[in-house]
């Protein structure tokens, strides 16, 4: 996260070809300015529904669901628990020890109440 003066935003929303798609959020504090998706050389500001950080997160799931891109290394896992969890799409990629033990973790809670779910889990991460 950085300051970024407004003469500087177009430099922060340039894609090589072949680049995989990502978020760019812009922000003043807790005010949301602008949201784009980058990628592949093209640029795409989010408005409407799709202008939230949920929003912004459907719409790359779907990039990377509908194009079938491989999910950069960095962040698989965590996309993968997204696509499965968020989108109910099954992830059917490679997946680590440890992503299998918090997938099942997730899976168990979640198959609970909410509220106790919830309750569970911020006692677990204390």
């Amino acid at each position: 996260m950085q300051d970024i003066a407004d003469g500087d935003v177009s430099a922060h929303l340039v894609s090589a070809p072949l680049d995989a798609p990502s978020i760019v959020i812009f922000t003043d504090g807790d005010h949301i300015h602008a949201i784009f998706i980058i990628g592949d050389g093209v640029t795409t500001e989010l408005v409407g529904k799709n202008k939230s950080i949920c929003g912004a997160l459907a719409v790359l799931i779907s990039l990377y669901y509908i194009f079938d891109l491989a999910y950069p290394r960095p962040y698989s896992m965590f996309m993968a628990l997204l696509q499965h969890f968020v989108a109910q799409e099954p992830f059917k990629g490679e997946t680590s020890r440890g992503f299998k033990t918090v997938f099942k973790q997730l899976d168990t809670i979640l198959q609970r109440t909410p509220v106790t779910a919830a309750a569970e889990f911020s006692e677990d991460h204390q």
